[in-house]
């Protein structure tokens, strides 16, 4: 039974169209104002939220900038039903991201429509995701197979044969060797260290609180660093203005790495790199644009790519499972932001957001 929550203040509309909804086989929960609704909201499995705008303590339009603000109720289906029939008005609530706004009074067949359409349009996103989340957990299967026991089949056959075969072997071909077992030992090491440990944590870690992050001292050191190590130095472009964020700066540091590694990894030298940091309403912005081959995908949900493809591998082999841009998605939802992933006309662009630090008083910190 799919459950709708009624946002209204007006106590006998608000029982008339519970009633409605339960002699539709629909499990109704009723909010007598924006406050209730929005604590129901984020406290239960909603399947359909339906919200008056005009009410006294706080307005439709508010509880639904609230609730999409949690990432766990963003994707719920909102329909506004409100009295106010200007244009204004309507673009309002549909420019907030409803997915429909009715004008009072409403008549039984219209709501019993517009109740089908977006549950409808709900459940085939559901089986979207669960397909996409299955093949995921295939690939991961798959992906920590290999990338485990490609180093391990090293490191056993290299330390057998030196405890089977000590004497066959002179001292440089006994060093070669261990610096094999040594190497693959790090792959192991790095594999446990950057990217198991931050999927279990993005499980089980709670958002960061009121620790305290400045972009602009994480972004651009880390930024450096990476092109550095690539040997194109010259190929960065950092434009990137400073605020505090909400959010670990382990983790932010984790995540610019992840996604700079890749743009430098995937895009030929001499080629631009492109990062840039701005502060946006109540969140932190990130583009990160390069001009390589792009992402195999049209669609700019990092579900679409599949964490652990490996793109374009009949252009460029790249050593990796993708482990980390998996990672870096979990670590911002766990932190309350959003990342996309888009192609453009000369590479891709991957952008991602991270909630501003709020001080006492409930504004947000920016230097930019």
């Amino acid at each position: 039974m799919e459950t709708i929550l009624y946002i209204e203040d007006n106590d006998p509309l608000r029982e008339e169209i519970l009633d409605f909804l339960g002699n539709e086989g629909y499990e109704a929960i009723g909010a007598e104002n924006g406050k209730r609704g929005i604590e129901i909201a984020m406290s239960r499995n909603i399947d359909l939220i339906m919200c008056d705008i005009m009410m006294k303590d706080i307005d439709g339009y508010e509880v639904k900038e609230r609730i999409q603000a949690n990432p766990l109720d963003f994707k719920v289906p909102f329909i506004f039903m409100s009295a106010l029939s200007e244009n204004d008005n309507i673009r309002k609530g549909m420019d907030l991201g409803a997915d429909d706004y009715l004008i009072k009074p409403v008549s039984q067949s219209i709501l019993k429509k517009s109740i089908s359409a977006r549950l409808e349009k709900a459940r085939q996103h559901k089986n979207y995701v669960r397909t996409q989340l299955n093949e995921l957990r295939e690939n991961i299967i798959f992906s920590l197979t290999h990338e485990l026991y490609t180093p391990l089949h090293v490191i056993l056959g290299f330390s057998g044969l030196i405890k089977e075969r000590t004497d066959s072997f002179n001292m440089l071909e006994l060093r070669e060797m261990a610096a094999a077992i040594e190497c693959n030992g790090n792959r192991l090491h790095n594999l446990a260290n950057n990217y198991l440990s931050n999927i279990v944590e993005s499980t089980n870690k709670q958002s960061a609180g009121n620790l305290i992050c400045d972009a602009f001292e994480v972004i651009s050191p880390i930024s450096e660093m990476v092109a550095e190590r690539h040997h194109r130095e010259a190929d960065l472009i950092l434009d990137v203005k400073n605020a505090h964020l909400q959010i670990d700066p382990d983790d932010l540091e984790f995540v610019v790495k992840e996604i700079v590694d890749n743009a430098f990894k995937f895009s030929e030298s001499k080629s631009m790199i492109t990062i840039c940091g701005r502060s946006t309403g109540k969140y932190y912005k990130v583009d990160i644009t390069d001009q390589g081959m792009g992402f195999p995908v049209e669609e700019n949900s990092p579900l679409d790519i599949g964490a652990f493809n490996q793109f374009n591998r009949k252009k460029l082999e790249q050593h990796g499972t993708g482990f980390g841009l998996m990672t870096s998605l979990l670590i911002i939802q766990r932190n309350k932001g959003n990342l996309e992933i888009k192609n453009n006309e000369t590479g891709a662009s991957v952008s991602f957001t991270i909630p501003l630090f709020s001080n006492v008083s409930g504004s947000s910190v920016s230097n930019a």
